[in-house]
């Protein structure tokens, strides 16, 4: 008998000393409040915790695309250092597409030592490392190009394939959607030579200047990286998306002999226009000055150039609203991650020598017919 009642004592001490946690050989259950404080806590920590998990993605994409421009640019580098210094493009690699009738056939699309466009750059590039094995079809070579030259920032993006004259290969490319389009453009007056050429030819086909009503277009200028000007100060590559018509359906151009751009180039982001860089019309430039002419998107592609650091929903659509930033890679070899007020920068975007046509069109205020240094 005494040792039953020690039996039941212990057990009443042992339940006092658990702080009533353990009655009768069970655990009492939480109530409400000590629920809804676990809650809150896990909350508050998430709260703390998710932006800075956010805003270390985000760099990692950063890293991620300067190491993609660097690539770049050492294979620019290369491809130069094999060519007496010309850059590709549409009066030196191009050439051989211009040449081309003004509605190519679907056996002249299909060569690998054709690049996708006269304006296309990469594929040249590329090429190096393939060592001429770059696929027959031509869309393929694109889907490499975009595949392989991909800012990690913009994949999920949609782009529908466009052409201002529908090439022979056309269902070529619509067999290999879903597209997002190419990341990154040359800034195209690196392509355009100066209005001093006019009139020369290269080889069977006229030298292609720069258009005289052009915001800043060239005079003596020849794509050759010595003839850029302060190699340092001048854009090879920038993170961009070039189409975004203001049906806000986004699409890339898949022609085979495009106007102006293509889908390879972009105009800079100083002109205020730019279907790439632009803002919306009536906005505020750097310097305060109302942006008489502004994107045709009216801005919204703010969003999808300026693609790293903070959400879209900083970017805006006017210079002083957009948060974002690009990368862009220099004609020297580095990269740079670059503001909205810091791209703005006219000498990035020109070579040496443009002249300045419409000044009231720029991000930043420059004097009319000032030079470009």
């Amino acid at each position: 008998m005494s040792t039953r009642i020690r039996w039941k004592s212990n057990r009443r001490r042992e339940s006092r000393l658990a702080g009533g946690l353990v009655v009768a050989g069970r655990r009492r259950a939480f109530t409400l409040i000590e629920l809804l404080v676990v809650v809150s806590i896990i909350a508050l920590l998430v709260s703390i915790l998710l932006p800075s998990l956010q805003k270390a993605r985000e760099q990692a994409k950063v890293v991620v695309c300067s190491a993609q421009m660097r690539g770049l640019t050492q294979g620019l580098g290369n491809y130069t250092t094999d060519s007496n210094d010309w850059i590709p493009g549409m009066n030196t690699t191009g050439v051989r597409m211009r040449a081309l009738p003004a509605t190519p056939s679907l056996e002249a699309l299909r060569k690998p030592d054709v690049p996708v466009q006269p304006h296309d750059w990469a594929t040249p590039l590329l090429a190096q490392d393939f060592k001429g094995k770059m696929p027959n079809n031509r869309a393929e070579r694109m889907r490499l190009v975009q595949e392989r030259f991909r800012c990690p920032a913009q994949i999920g993006i949609h782009s529908e394939p466009f052409y201002t004259s529908k090439p022979a290969d056309f269902a070529d490319f619509e067999n290999l959607k879903p597209w997002t389009g190419l990341s990154m453009l040359m800034p195209t007056h690196f392509q355009y030579w100066g209005s001093m050429y006019n009139g020369q030819k290269v080889g069977s086909v006229d030298v292609l200047i720069s258009p005289q009503t052009w915001e800043a277009p060239s005079q003596k200028y020849v794509s050759m990286v010595s003839r850029v000007g302060n190699a340092s100060e001048k854009v090879f590559v920038a993170d961009g998306t070039r189409f975004l018509p203001e049906s806000f359906a986004l699409d890339h151009d898949v022609s085979a002999k495009p106007t102006h751009y293509g889908s390879f180039t972009s105009s800079g982001a100083w002109w205020a226009g730019s279907t790439t860089y632009g803002v919306r019309q009536g906005t505020q430039n750097w310097d305060g000055a109302t942006v008489p002419v502004g994107s045709d998107a009216r801005g919204a592609n703010l969003s999808l150039s300026y693609r790293h650091r903070g959400g879209r929903s900083n970017r805006g659509t006017d210079c002083r609203s957009n948060r974002g930033a690009i990368n862009a890679a220099f004609f020297d070899g580095h990269t740079q991650t670059l503001t909205d007020r810091a791209s703005r920068n006219i000498r990035f975007w020109y070579p040496k020598g443009s002249i300045v046509n419409t000044a009231s069109e720029g991000m930043t205020s420059v004097p009319m017919r000032s030079v470009v240094p």
